[in-house]
């Protein structure tokens, strides 16, 4: 069964800030964040990341996911 966390939340939200960024301006906002990278020692923090990110892109067309 699937529930977030209050880390999960907060990286959510931060990459929402980021999201909306590039929903008004993808220069100024590629030039403000560029790429961003996200790491953890849990692998188990990451796949559980993972899970809420391909959640969230769902509701964002242009989210794009690499590995």
């Amino acid at each position: 069964m699937w529930h977030s966390s209050s880390k999960i939340d907060f990286i959510l939200g931060e990459l929402d800030k980021i999201w909306k960024a590039y929903d008004e301006d993808e220069t100024a906002a590629r030039k403000q964040y560029g790429n961003v990278l996200i790491f953890s020692q849990w692998t188990s923090m990451l796949r559980y990341l993972g899970v809420s990110i391909f959640l969230a892109s769902e509701r964002r067309s242009h989210c794009r996911k690499t590995a």
